[in-house]
């Protein structure tokens, strides 16, 4: 159940963010680092996908063999980080988008 809501999440948002790379190479011709950041939201949802296949959510007894449990927590783990370094590219996406539009060397500054 996870890995069905985690992938239809993915599905939806890719749609809409996949626009926006496309609308700015093909219609306004400037491609930029945003653009580009977007591309890190994925290795988490590897993550949590591989970590569920393994047994995350399952009881240690319920999975039998200890490695694979131990394998599932060690990917549950990596999925932790990879979502907390997705909060901090997520701002620096926004950073670099208003960057590109403020012209204000105050405001480039600030920002």
């Amino acid at each position: 159940m996870t890995n069905g809501v985690l992938w239809m999440e993915i599905v939806i948002v890719a749609g809409f963010v996949g626009l926006c790379p496309y609308t700015r190479k093909q219609i306004l011709n400037a491609v930029g680092l945003d653009d580009y950041l977007v591309l890190f939201y994925p290795i988490y949802d590897a993550f949590v996908s591989t970590s569920s296949h393994s047994g995350l959510g399952r009881k240690s007894a319920d999975i039998g063999d200890p490695h694979i449990y131990v394998t599932a927590a060690k990917y549950e783990i990596f999925s932790q980080v990879a979502g907390i370094m997705a909060i901090g590219v997520g701002k620096l996406a926004v950073g670099s988008l208003l960057l590109r539009i403020v012209r204000n060397k105050i405001q480039i500054i600030i920002i």
